[in-house]
């Protein structure tokens, strides 16, 4: 009875959003992020304690519409999809919804940033983009991921080849570093 209303308030609430007027700037200000925060890590709470309970493509798709929002839950949302494309038991069931998380994340990886940036936005992109990162590289190891054609052709063109590829490398060494080092 409490997933629904949990699932509820994971989606942006247009009327706790609204402008403010900074001098000559513009800022939009979210009165709803902090809930949105709270569900999220509520989700993520739920996977570590009951995710045999959970109906994962419901799951996974309130989890997509995440990837979608901002930067701070687009961040707790990699961290989710790390870890349920590391829970090998639910593989069958996230590998049947890749399409629905391929769009968001090329999204995310592929965003630009204004020229005029500064080093504290730069700084957060690059660390939004390695997140994602690390995600579609758990997902990639999963078996039969490659199954997804839409999955795979995202991986092959836009962070296997391409200007993604250097930084896609990167995260996949480092993984692997860190796998070397657990083992001794």
């Amino acid at each position: 009875q409490l997933l629904p209303m949990l699932y509820n308030e994971t989606k942006v609430k247009q009327e706790l959003v609204h402008q403010v007027d900074l001098g000559p700037f513009k800022h939009k200000v979210d009165d709803g992020l902090e809930l949105r925060k709270a569900a999220f890590e509520c989700m993520d709470t739920l996977l570590d304690t009951c995710a045999d309970s959970l109906q994962l493509p419901l799951f996974i798709s309130h989890l997509a519409d995440g990837l979608k929002d901002e930067h701070d839950i687009k961040m707790l949302c990699h961290s989710v999809l790390y870890k349920l494309a590391s829970g090998g038991a639910n593989a069958v069931v996230v590998v049947g919804t890749l399409d629905e998380l391929v769009e968001p994340l090329r999204v995310t990886v592929n965003a630009k940033l204004k020229d005029n940036a500064v080093k504290q936005q730069i700084e957060r992109h690059d660390e939004l983009v390695r997140s994602a990162m690390r995600a579609i590289r758990a997902l990639e190891k999963m078996p039969d991921a490659e199954t997804n054609l839409k999955f795979d052709e995202f991986v092959r063109s836009a962070l296997r080849a391409g200007k993604l590829a250097e930084k896609y490398a990167a995260v996949c060494a480092e993984e692997g570093a860190k796998a070397t080092d657990a083992d001794l």
